[in-house]
């Protein structure tokens, strides 16, 4: 079985992957890894896309490390263990560069470095069934490879008590705390989903790739507050003579839709 699923549909300007274990609730392990860094990679390649969608397969959408990996890791030496550790680095690093917005779609389980999956995507919905939980205290470990996304995505009250306690919190209190940012049940998710996708939609392509950069630069301190100041001066007056910036403020004051301006309309099976 594929272990990450990839839905796209011809001409479309969006494009799904799936975590793709349900009988493991679809649990991290190194080949799930693995296949999931490839088609990050892969669809971060490509130009036409605008909006990339995560899920998971089944009634939960990620329950964090697979038991049967952590069993084994018990018998790895120091330098495998921090070859596994620098895999999910690496996928949360993609993920939080990726070149477009992503939206992830969450239910039942979200636990461990699933939290991490969350807080490196840009826009969260969530079914009012799903559970979150810093579980790595359990097992005496700590979430330090997920620490540098969840940081900006939570408060660090919030994160004194929940990272030290391993206590689950709902999607009520992971919507009060911004964690996510909309609860509905999965029947209506397709028609939230469209909303937001032809929101983006509207927007300008290279606008929401700056934007989504900038935004992680700011996040995880990759430039000072002196140079991004000085940055955002040059890169603004640049974009206003870019031809997308040019067509977007002459389709605003001729009161119409700027060329790169789409709509979908989701059918089921579509994400």
């Amino acid at each position: 079985m594929t272990e990450i699923k990839l839905i796209s549909i011809p001409n479309s300007p969006m494009a799904t992957l799936v975590l793709n274990r349900p009988e493991r609730r679809n649990a991290l392990n190194p080949s799930l890894m693995e296949a999931f860094q490839k088609k990050l990679d892969a669809l971060s390649q490509d130009p036409e896309l605008r909006v990339l969608i995560l899920k998971g397969e089944g009634e939960h959408f990620c329950a964090g490390a697979d038991l049967v990996w952590m069993k084994e890791s018990i018998s790895l030496s120091a330098e495998e263990n921090e070859a596994d550790a620098a895999m999910l680095r690496k996928l949360l690093s993609s993920l939080a560069t990726f070149p477009v917005p992503i939206i992830a779609l969450v239910q039942g389980a979200v636990f461990g470095g699933a939290i991490g999956l969350v807080a490196s995507c840009d826009i969260v919905l969530a079914s009012p069934d799903a559970r979150f939980c810093f579980s790595e205290t359990k097992l005496g470990l700590i979430p330090a490879v997920i620490s540098p996304y969840v940081q900006y995505t939570m408060p660090l009250r919030v994160l004194q008590r929940y990272w030290l306690t391993a206590e689950a919190f709902t999607a009520e209190e992971a919507l009060a705390w911004h964690f996510i940012h909309k609860i509905a049940p999965r029947a209506e998710w397709r028609a939230i989903l469209q909303g937001w996708l032809n929101q983006l939609l509207h927007n300008g392509p290279q606008a929401l790739r700056m934007s989504k950069r900038w935004m992680r630069d700011m996040q995880l301190g990759e430039t000072n507050e002196a140079t991004l100041l000085a940055r955002g001066v040059g890169t603004l007056a640049r974009m206003r003579q870019s031809p997308e910036a040019q067509e977007g403020i002459h389709a605003f004051f001729e009161k119409r839709s700027p060329q790169w301006a789409t709509t979908i309309q989701l059918e089921e099976g579509d994400v």
